[in-house]
């Protein structure tokens, strides 16, 4: 069975993501990602609303969070069902895939947590990682291996591979580039009830367009909605409303 590709998310590092100096040590060793299962590619992410990416998963005080802080804001609402989301996600890996920036920083923290109960960390310091950067050449975190050349056919191969899923976490032009090729398999998304105003978009102007399944919808205590999403054939539809008759619907491939 080949592997399947999946997009997670949630905090930035969609594929990481508690903050360690915002939630707390616990908090920090849960994740969000981008994988694939079983020939899959899946991208996760934990989104604020309405939809924008929240900062980070390795070092503390990066980008959105810093300044979500600096405006007094609540942090979005992780709690232990937030743990349990991320930490199935991570199970169902047998790689990840990211982009440089995720990598590292998601690299100083997670290679530092070596509690054997901490599936997040067991994962990702054990499991195979593919980088996808044209700079880096010389990955010093374990299992690393960089893909430089051919990134959407090298991914391709990937996921041939047999095995579980290809985890993409965070890495959100990576995983805008694996959506307009039609490589990944399985959305996973977190959102959170707080309004951020601004940040980067996990689905950008100029993106393909895409219709998505529902497959799994899942709520924490604290307020968060976790969301399981498969890509479908997009499809619009013309209404039309003839004189004197009913209006119909035709749909166009």
């Amino acid at each position: 069975m080949q592997r399947s590709a999946t997009v997670h998310g949630g905090w930035r590092r969609l594929t990481a993501r508690e903050h360690r100096s915002t939630l707390g040590p616990k908090a920090a060793s849960r994740a969000a990602s981008v994988h694939g299962e079983g020939g899959n590619e899946a991208h996760g992410q934990h989104l604020p609303h309405p939809g924008w990416r929240h900062a980070g998963p390795g070092r503390p005080g990066r980008g959105h969070l810093r300044r979500l802080r600096a405006r007094g804001l609540a942090r979005p609402p992780a709690d232990e069902g937030f743990g349990r989301i991320v930490d199935g996600w991570f199970a169902a890996a047998d790689a990840t895939l990211l982009g440089r920036t995720t990598y590292l920083s998601m690299q100083p923290y997670w290679e530092q947590v070596t509690d054997p109960d901490n599936p997040v960390a067991t994962a990702l310091n054990g499991l195979p990682k593919y980088v996808v950067s044209t700079t880096l050449t010389d990955p010093t975190w374990n299992n690393s291996t960089v893909v430089a050349t051919d990134i959407l056919e090298s991914v391709a191969q990937l996921k041939a591979r047999p095995g579980r899923e290809l985890q993409v976490h965070g890495s959100c032009l990576l995983a805008r580039s694996l959506h307009d090729a039609g490589l990944v398999d399985e959305y996973r998304l977190i959102y959170f009830p707080v309004v951020v105003g601004q940040g980067k978009r996990l689905f950008d102007s100029g993106s393909v367009p895409s219709t998505f399944t529902l497959e799994q919808c899942v709520t924490t205590n604290a307020g968060a909605v976790g969301l399981t999403f498969r890509p479908t054939t997009f499809v619009t539809a013309d209404l039309e409303m003839p004189e004197g008759g009913a209006e119909a619907v035709r749909e166009q491939h």
